[in-house]
């Protein structure tokens, strides 16, 4: 590959981790040192990033985590802006 863009999706908790679901956040965080090694094995007109997104608050979460929870507490705080979801 000469030329062209990787995007890779990540998420915020590679640096926080989730209560409970310490895998996640391990997987997320080898995605991130992935596209970090990655990066510098290519040349300069590949472009390699990870998007990072926060809570994705949809139907397959909706149920999972809710408000007062306390682990919903826990990843809108570390997860999001501020937590704001």
């Amino acid at each position: 590959m000469d030329e062209g863009t990787v995007i890779k999706i990540s998420s915020a908790s590679a640096e926080s981790a989730i209560p409970n679901l310490p895998v996640y956040s391990m997987a997320k965080g080898g995605i991130d040192s992935f596209t970090r090694v990655d990066a510098d094995g290519y040349g300069l007109d590949i472009w390699l990033n990870a998007i990072r997104p926060g809570l994705v608050v949809i139907k397959q979460t909706e149920g999972v985590y809710t408000g007062g929870d306390p682990r919903y507490e826990t990843i809108k705080t570390r997860t999001t802006d501020e937590g704001v979801v």
